[in-house]
């Protein structure tokens, strides 16, 4: 006689808002839901259309209370499953009559306009129900306790669910009193969306020409390779197996193991096939190349990419020297500082100079007008020439590209001598014509 499969309930107390909306969005899957198939998510179904709903609703039912404990639950998250092999058995209709008489039974229980939310996932290993509950009670106050007060409630909970909705669908009460721990909403998701251990990539000894001669010796090694890595992976199934005393979790192990050990041999077949074909194409290569012929060709890869490296930083190089550019003149044409000395000459020479462009900087000679700014500033004002040099690195259009900044160092080293000379004549008869005055 076959034994009675298990009926699951679970729940969980959520006591911020924000827990509420993360639970929401998983059962909706409005967030990323890396152990849900994507393609059987239509399957799913759900008694709102989205988390802005059921959000909705739920502060609907809390919009009843005057005032709220720091502390308090805001909700109760459900979950409604059944031993995975049971559940699995059952056709989509006899799935649906469970979940349906569990609904039922949480409606019954806390009062069907309290289930703000429910729905059931079909994108997941197991099939399963959730609902989200406001634990409101008879005199309309917000109290999980009445719910989920202490051990007791809980163990009658689980048997009074077990015998109203369970027993009608074939399914059984876990075993009263078990010394097992309680598994929770998160633990049971990882338990029945977790696949069967998936096969570790092996890695398999390359063939060299020689083994091709000696094929024997090469299965014998590659075998003593094989079993040398999955003997971590069979002793952990093995260890595992033997801490479980339910007989149906044994079996469920033992079904891995042996899912295990196929998939690996798959590889394995997988791998021998292709080892004739990569020989070949490896005695191949020697026979049309020289040794000289293979390393010119790598020569000719490693340089390949190292241009295309200097091409990258090149095109890096040039959209920095772009963005600055664009940035030096909008600070011509829209001044955020009152500029002094050689600045300011030069600002009011660069705005002339983009007038007379009709504000297209394209069209500018910035070199020209960099080296009347220069002129003005040193032989009008005895601007120092170092200093002149500096603002106009920092401000011209011209110079945002530093490989610019020699033709500027160049053309004040040469003038600089003669400007300063000049400015000090001006300044000279300047003073003389004051003292004759």
């Amino acid at each position: 006689m076959t034994a009675m499969g298990y009926a699951i309930l679970r729940l969980q107390k959520l006591k911020h808002a924000v827990a509420v909306r993360r639970s929401m969005a998983h059962a909706l899957r409005s967030q990323d839901t890396p152990n849900a198939d994507p393609r059987r998510t239509p399957d799913n179904s759900a008694s709102v259309g989205s988390v802005d709903e059921a959000l909705a609703k739920f502060n609907e039912r809390l919009a009843t209370q005057t005032k709220l404990r720091s502390n308090a639950v805001l909700a109760i998250e459900y979950l409604v499953a059944a031993s995975p092999e049971d559940l699995k058995g059952k056709t989509r209709q006899q799935q649906d009559d469970y979940f349906t008489d569990a609904l039922k039974w949480l409606e019954a229980k806390h009062g069907k306009e309290n289930v703000v939310a429910w729905g059931v996932h079909r994108d997941e290993t197991t099939p399963h129900m959730y609902a989200i509950v406001v634990p409101l009670d008879d005199k309309g106050k917000l109290n999980c306790r009445n719910f989920m007060g202490g051990a007791k409630a809980l163990r009658e909970m689980q048997s009074d669910f077990a015998k109203n909705v369970g027993q009608q669908h074939g399914l059984q009460r876990g075993i009263e009193g078990s010394k097992a721990r309680h598994t929770t909403i998160q633990q049971y998701y990882a338990r029945v969306n977790a696949a069967t251990p998936k096969a570790p990539s092996v890695d398999v000894p390359e063939p060299a020409l020689k083994d091709r001669i000696n094929p024997a010796e090469y299965g014998q090694r590659v075998a003593q390779s094989v079993l040398d890595q999955i003997r971590p992976t069979w002793n952990s199934l093995q260890a595992k197996a033997s801490e479980m005393a339910d007989a149906q979790l044994r079996a469920k192990v033992a079904e891995d193991a042996a899912k295990l050990a196929q998939e690996m041999a798959k590889q394995q077949r997988e791998r021998a096939d292709g080892l004739d074909a990569t020989a070949y194409k490896q005695a191949l290569m020697l026979e049309l190349f020289t040794p000289e012929e293979m390393k010119a060709a790598g020569e000719r890869r490693r340089q390949q990419a190292e241009i295309a490296q200097q091409q990258a930083v090149e095109a890096a190089r040039r959209d920095d020297i772009a963005s600055e550019r664009e940035k030096r003149v909008e600070a011509i044409k829209k001044p955020t500082e009152r500029l002094y000395g050689a600045a300011n000459v030069y600002q009011e020479a660069a705005k002339e100079a983009l007038r007379d462009a009709g504000g297209d900087a394209n069209n500018v000679n910035w070199p020209k007008v960099d080296g009347d700014a220069a002129a003005k500033a040193i032989r009008d004002h005895g601007q120092k020439p170092d200093e002149v040099a500096e603002i106009l690195r920092n401000r011209s259009p011209f110079l945002a590209d530093t490989a610019n900044h020699h033709r500027l160092e160049s053309w004040i080293e040469r003038n600089s001598e003669t400007l300063q000379a000049e400015y000090k004549a001006a300044r000279a008869a300047q003073d003389s014509g004051h003292t004759l005055g």
